[in-house]
């Protein structure tokens, strides 16, 4: 999630209705994992809805991040993707530093702390970080699912 009152009613929201459609009267493991996907699925079109209005390729560029197919990845990696997007005219929008910043706004990507692998930076947690284009491009957990990067 992220950390919006929402996001958790729709987790729950999600688990229920599995539950239901499992006849379970209780919420377990399975139905916790299983919801995962329907859950990313949410939470990105809450990220399209919410962004759209500012980033019209948002649909576009989170193609280019299924298509790397990574969670943590170079800033290169994006750049090189991006650009491939935009030459072939999927992608309008060609200031790439403005749709990082936008994407790290939002906190659909964070940042990766340069020597503590282990640490990530997202708008969400720590709200006045700025984007940092000599870290890592870390994407939210939660689209994992729905971008399919495993």
């Amino acid at each position: 999630t992220q950390l919006r009152p929402r996001d958790f009613i729709e987790y729950v929201r999600c688990c229920c209705q599995e539950a239901i459609d499992r006849h379970k009267d209780r919420i377990d493991e399975r139905i916790i994992l299983h919801v995962d996907r329907a859950f990313s699925n949410y939470l990105k079109d809450e990220f399209v809805d919410e962004i759209h209005p500012v980033l019209p390729d948002i649909v576009n560029i989170f193609q280019v991040f299924s298509t790397i197919g990574k969670w943590n990845l170079k800033v290169i990696e994006f750049r090189e993707k991006f650009q491939e997007f935009v030459d072939s005219g999927i992608i309008k929008e060609k200031n790439i530093d403005y749709v990082l910043e936008t994407l790290f706004d939002f906190s659909v990507i964070g940042n990766q702390h340069k020597s503590q692998k282990g640490i990530f930076f997202f708008k969400f947690k720590q709200t006045n970080m700025k984007y940092n284009k000599d870290e890592n491009i870390i994407i939210h957990r939660g689209l994992f699912k729905s971008l399919s990067i495993f």
